[in-house]
């Protein structure tokens, strides 16, 4: 069953918006910071302002969240738990960073076409791991999203693209 948020519609709305704010950011940033793709300092100085900004917004936003009860703030506790955030940290430190490389460097479509392939991945690693497995349906979905990307970045071998072209399916697949 659907949460009650998806039901009302607010939910997908939300999605939608969210979207539409991160297809924008992607191209403003690369608009306005394109310049500085070759400069190895620029990548250093924006982390530690992205840093600086969540110590400034985020930390407080969630103590006032807890102080309005929205959201108990526990900080970890015991070795496992410490240990566990410290990864979580290092882990998203990493793909943000990686996420700006990609952004200055990449492609045009390359950071658009690995936000979409992270979701069949993490719908992999969910079954994977915790035994939460998609239906038929969204497996076919998913497998679609990974056949866009790869359209998309246009990773077929070159040959199999042209037999394609000239109608031999055959001939296309054996090249794949």
């Amino acid at each position: 069953s659907k949460p009650p948020i998806m039901e009302t519609g607010v939910g997908a709305l939300l999605a939608l918006t969210a979207a539409a704010g991160v297809a924008t950011y992607q191209v403003l940033f690369r608009h306005v910071f394109g310049h500085l793709k070759g400069d190895p300092r620029f990548l250093a100085y924006f982390s530690a302002w992205i840093s600086v900004w969540h110590a400034l917004t985020v930390l407080p936003a969630l103590y006032v969240g807890g102080a309005f009860g929205f959201e108990e703030v526990v900080w970890p506790r015991g070795a496992h738990a410490i240990f566990g955030t410290a990864v979580s940290a290092g882990i998203a430190s990493t793909v943000n960073a990686l996420y700006l490389c990609i952004a200055l460097w990449g492609s045009v479509m390359l950071l658009p076409c690995v936000s979409a392939l992270s979701v069949p991945l993490t719908v992999g690693l969910d079954a994977v791991l915790h035994s939460v497995v998609p239906s038929y349906t969204e497996v076919m979905g998913h497998g679609l999203v990974v056949v866009a990307v790869v359209l998309i970045m246009d990773l077929l071998p070159s040959r199999a693209v042209n037999a394609a072209r000239a109608g031999s399916w055959k001939l296309a697949a054996q090249e794949i």
